[in-house]
């Protein structure tokens, strides 16, 4: 049984090193976005075999690591506008009609609303290095109409510590 787990999990890494090799950087563009937006996607999927690519001279670290924090950049820019341009209360029915297929609840928004509106700007650093609550800060902080340059500037640094 462990010999037949062990070469499940070496043909699922062989699948992620040649689907990132095949999609280059494009690929770890868009994979971080949709890793830093709604959808629950580990980065890990996409960023480890990337360092293998890097390791094995097929890509380049320096645009590996750009592209990953311009996509993941991206996907929480996106977030944000959405907020910004939808507002809470299309958001909100949006996230009670749609939300379990991105594990997502409206006690869940509103508990990352109550804690922004309770500490301010700095919620957006802060919350970004928490675990689920990374991709739904970006929610109040477009529904409060932040500034998007101080919205970029607290995001950012938490793109390269996760």
């Amino acid at each position: 049984m462990l010999e037949f787990i062990s070469r499940i999990l070496v043909q699922f890494a062989s699948f992620l090193v040649s689907a990132i090799g095949a999609s280059s950087y494009l690929g770890i563009f868009i994979l971080m976005a949709i890793e830093s937006s709604f959808i629950p996607f580990p980065s890990e999927i996409v960023m480890i075999p990337a360092g293998y690519l890097v390791s094995q001279h097929q890509m380049s670290a320096i645009l590996a690591f750009f592209f990953g924090v311009a996509g993941s950049l991206a996907g929480a820019l996106i977030n944000y506008f959405l907020a910004v341009w939808l507002g809470r209360r299309l958001v909100e029915k949006l996230i009670i009609r749609y939300g379990s297929f991105f594990l997502l609840s409206k006690e869940n928004v509103t508990k990352s609303d109550r804690f922004f509106e309770k500490h301010g700007e700095i919620t957006t650093f802060v919350g970004r290095l928490i675990p689920i609550v990374r991709q739904l800060i970006s929610l109040p902080a477009g529904f409060s109409r932040m500034s998007p340059v101080s919205y970029t500037h607290l995001t950012l640094p938490t793109i390269y510590s996760v």
